[in-house]
């Protein structure tokens, strides 16, 4: 292995940490079946709670009834492998998780809470820039689907897809 793919395999342990970090709301260094089915929403699958309760099972090397994040590495890993997470429909079926109205619009302001104050804390820096690329309405409300094809398409692929 070259140390290009040492680096690249770094990057990515650490964006995979990263949102793992962003999905254990109470920091406690796991994630409980409840996020787990979080996670994998926002990397396009729809499980019920009896799918999501094997899934957890079945990664949970320890049987402990969560997943630290290597079991969740592991996961994610099996994931991704195959097919999940990375076209725009499955980034926006991610945003769909903090949709409340379901109606394909989030509130700027519920949007940075969600960058600044869930799992691994954004720097504001890095929010603005974000919110820079969002069209916010009258109303203070963001077209999610309109920003994430601004993030696929920009040079670079911008922050969002680095959570």
């Amino acid at each position: 292995m070259s140390s290009n793919d040492d680096a690249e395999e770094s990057a990515a342990r650490e964006k995979l940490h990263r949102i793992f970090s962003f999905f254990d709301k109470n920091g406690n260094g796991f994630l409980e079946a409840t996020e787990i089915g979080d996670v994998l929403r926002a990397f396009g699958s729809d499980p019920t709670d009896v799918e999501v309760g094997e899934i957890v099972a079945a990664a949970d090397a320890n049987h402990d009834g969560k997943l630290s994040f290597d079991e969740f590495l592991e996961l994610i890993t099996r994931e991704l492998q195959n097919g999940a997470g990375t076209e725009p429909r499955e980034i926006f079926e991610s945003f769909r998780i903090f949709d409340k109205e379901r109606n394909g619009l989030i509130s700027s302001e519920d949007f940075v809470n969600i960058m600044t104050n869930m799992g691994q804390k954004i720097p504001q820096a890095e929010v603005d820039k974000m919110l820079a690329m969002c069209e916010v309405d009258e109303d203070g409300m963001i077209d999610y689907e309109s920003f994430i094809q601004q993030v696929v398409n920009a040079p670079m692929n911008s922050t969002l897809l680095d959570l």
